[in-house]
């Protein structure tokens, strides 16, 4: 709702269904005062979906959480953000299509505000290396037997 008073705008919601699609909603709708729409059209609607998506699960914690070793996967996103199946798939869909490719100059300040949750709930993984002449030699010792 807006032009109620001056530089006020609600967005009214029945909390008693705040689930995870009224979350993504919810950010939805701040998108759009965020980015100063003044109208609903396509171009606004991309960008306030592309907003709550940020919001909710933000592309430079999942490339972290990537980058250590951890599955990305829309079950993933909803046990670790919260995100409805809907978004999750949504997201992943976004994240096959373009990787990790899009980053600002935010994305590091993010990681360091959520490094001690990401440390605690998702540490490295030990990183296995392709050795070709590992391999081989496994399987020369395997036909000592």
């Amino acid at each position: 709702m807006k032009g109620l008073r001056p530089g006020l705008t609600l967005i009214l919601y029945n909390s008693d269904k705040l689930d995870s699609r009224m979350k993504h909603t919810l950010w939805h709708e701040i998108g759009h005062i965020k980015c100063g729409h003044k109208r609903h059209g396509e171009q606004e609607e991309i960008e306030a979906h592309f907003f709550a998506s940020q919001t909710n699960a933000p592309n430079a914690l999942i490339k972290l959480i990537a980058k250590r070793g951890h599955t990305v996967d829309a079950n993933f996103l909803v046990q670790c953000f919260g995100l409805s199946q809907e978004s999750a798939k949504k997201k992943m869909e976004y994240l096959t299509k373009y990787h990790f490719s899009h980053a600002n100059e935010y994305d590091e300040a993010l990681q360091v505000q959520f490094m001690r949750f990401i440390n605690a709930k998702y540490p490295q993984k030990a990183k296995r290396i392709n050795d070709d002449y590992h391999d081989e030699l496994e399987q020369e010792r395997k036909s000592w037997y």
